[in-house]
This record gives structure tokens, C-alpha cells and sequence, in this order.
């Protein structure tokens, strides 16, 4: 049996209801390991961020490069309304039909450790990617709190100490990791058996793939909701 302490999983609370006029709203609480974020904007979804034009773009057919991104933008996108498609009816559980539903996910509650994937592998039916928006994220001193459905006592403050690259497209990669030492402050580039010292401005990229943050020693996870 394995036991899960307090605070060392997520947990996000998912509304599923026909429309937002009726009260036939299904609610679930459910706990994940790590937060995904979709990379590929929409036409009807450019409103909802302010990004700037890259200067570069791949020369690849399954690579993409078209957009910069923040980590902010993606958690501000999060807890948006869903409508689901005809191929992910929802099954009313009041009058047992499948319908076309709408969705929402906001994340309640947080873990001591933050991973976080950045999903730059897109599979459709009629295309297989790899994106390469620059996503932009903090170093240090990043605040979730504002993005938490569950209101906390103080701000929630985590430093970021490592982040998984991928480097390549679909048909062939190669991954590489950099990592803060605590001891001495200074960031290294582990790849395969060459471990090199990397400047903090060299740390974000468009590789930048899975990202790890730990909450400062002193942060309370105390709560003004239940």
C-alpha cells in the first residue's frame, strides 16, 4: 500500500455539466502526479495571450516554430471551459443520455515538488508535430497562488531546479537535463556523460520539455478554504 502525504500529489476538481444555464453540474475531485499544458493555439484562442513573433523557424515539415509562449499564459488558459466534441460525449448522469457537454478543470491544490510537461508532441488525424514554441518561465520566486482555485494564507513560492530538454523531432530525439546546485548556485547541462556549467539565461529554450520546481523551505501550505 502506498501511502501519498499531504501535499505531495496535485489535486484538480473537474466540472463536467450540459450547459452553464442548468444546474446539472457533476463534480469530482481526482489527484495527478504532474500538469500538462497544450502548446498548439488556436485561431479562436490567440485573444487569450500576448506572444511575440519568432525571429527563426524550423525548416522541418514535423517541426513547428511559431509562437513565444509564458508559463503564466498557460496557467492564466488552464481553467478555460471546454466544449466537448462529438467524439467525447459525456454521459448525463441524472437523464442517462450521452451529450455534448462542457468541461472545466481548476487546479485545487498543489504538491511540494511542481512537475510540469510542456506537451510538444501533437498527434491528429491528419498530422503528426513536434512544436518548438519558446515557452518563457521564472527562475525563481514563481507565485501559483493566483492560479489555484484554493486560496491560501500567503503567496506560494517555488524555485525552479531542473528541466528535462528534447532535442530533435518525432522520428528521432535526444534528451538532456540541466540542474541547479544548491551548494554552489550554479547551473550544469547534463548530456549523456559530459556534465558542463550553463549560464541561467541559457536555461530557457524551445527544448525545454518537462520542468521541475521545488517550494521554498519556508513556504505554509495553509489554507483560508477547506
Amino acid at each position: 500500500l502506498n501511502i501519498i502525504k499531504k501535499n505531495d500529489i496535485f489535486v484538480r476538481k473537474v466540472e463536467s455539466y450540459v450547459n452553464s444555464n442548468e444546474m446539472n453540474i457533476n463534480t469530482k475531485f481526482n489527484s495527478f502526479d504532474d500538469v500538462s499544458f497544450e502548446l498548439r493555439i488556436h485561431k479562436n484562442q490567440k485573444h487569450l495571450f500576448k506572444f511575440e513573433e519568432q525571429s527563426s523557424t524550423s525548416t522541418k515539415s514535423n517541426q513547428i516554430s511559431e509562437k513565444e509562449l509564458s508559463l503564466e499564459d498557460l496557467l492564466a488558459k488552464f481553467d478555460e471551459i471546454e466544449t466537448l466534441s462529438d467524439e467525447d460525449k459525456w454521459r448525463c448522469p441524472k437523464c442517462k443520455e450521452w451529450v455534448n457537454a462542457k468541461k472545466k478543470i481548476d487546479i485545487w491544490t498543489v504538491p511540494k515538488i511542481l512537475v510540469i510537461h510542456l506537451k510538444r508532441f501533437s498527434f491528429t488525424k491528419e498530422s503528426r508535430e513536434k512544436i518548438e514554441t519558446n515557452v518563457s518561465f521564472p527562475l525563481r520566486d514563481f507565485d501559483i497562488q493566483p492560479y489555484l482555485l484554493k486560496k491560501y494564507d500567503e503567496p506560494l513560492l517555488y524555485d525552479l531546479f531542473a528541466v528535462s530538454n528534447h532535442f530533435g523531432g518525432l522520428g528521432s530525439g535526444h534528451y538532456t537535463a540541466y540542474r541547479y546546485h544548491e551548494q554552489n548556485k550554479k547551473w550544469y547541462d547534463f548530456d549523456d556523460s559530459r556534465v558542463s556549467e550553463i549560464k541561467p539565461s541559457e536555461i530557457i529554450t524551445p527544448n525545454a520539455y518537462v520542468l521541475f520546481y521545488r517550494a521554498r523551505d519556508n513556504t505554509s501550505f495553509s489554507s483560508t478554504t477547506s
